[in-house]
C-alpha cells in the first residue's frame, strides 16, 4: 500500500473540508436580484406618489417622493447585503461576508439603473413586472441555496 498522494492545498491536513465556493456564487445573484427588486419597487412607489401631484417647479428635498426614493433606495442597497450576510452564515468568517456583502450592496445600485429605462419604456406596470421576475429569480435562487446547504 502506498500513501495518500499529498493535498496539493498549501494548508494540507488543516484545510477545510467543505468548499464555499458554490454557495458564493449563489448568494451573490440572490442578494443583488433581491435589492433590485425592492428597488423597482421603490420606484414605482415614488411614480405613484407623483402620479397626482402637479410637476415640481424647484427640487424639494422634504417632498414624500424624493423622501421615498432616498429611504428607500437605502433599504434595498442595506437589504441586498443583510441577505448576503444571511446566505453565507455557513463561510463563519465575517471579513468574507461583510466583503461579498458590500459587493452586492454596491452591485444592487448599479443593476437598478435598470429601473428608469423599464419605467420610461413601460410605465408603473413595468416596474411591477420588473419586481415580479426578481421575485421570481430570488425564489428560484433560494430553492437551489436550500439544496445546496448542508444538513
Amino acid at each position: 500500500m502506498t500513501a495518500p498522494p499529498p493535498s496539493p492545498n498549501p494548508f494540507g491536513a488543516d484545510a477545510p473540508k467543505q468548499d464555499y465556493v458554490g454557495l458564493a456564487f449563489l448568494a451573490l445573484p440572490f442578494a443583488v436580484i433581491l435589492g433590485t427588486g425592492l428597488n423597482a419597487l421603490v420606484v414605482w412607489v415614488v411614480r405613484t406618489l407623483q402620479a397626482g401631484a402637479p410637476p415640481a417647479t424647484t427640487i424639494d428635498m422634504n417632498s414624500a417622493p424624493a423622501l421615498v426614493l432616498l429611504g428607500g433606495t437605502g433599504a434595498a442597497i442595506l437589504a441586498a447585503g443583510i441577505a448576503a450576510w444571511i446566505v453565507l452564515a455557513p463561510i463563519k468568517n465575517p471579513f468574507r461576508q461583510g466583503m461579498l456583502a458590500m459587493v452586492c450592496g454596491f452591485a444592487t445600485v448599479v443593476f437598478s439603473l435598470v429601473a428608469k429605462p423599464v419605467d420610461m419604456a413601460l410605465g408603473r406596470s413595468g416596474l411591477l413586472g420588473l419586481a415580479v421576475i426578481c421575485l421570481l429569480g430570488c425564489a428560484l435562487l433560494g430553492r437551489r441555496i436550500a439544496r445546496w446547504r448542508p444538513a
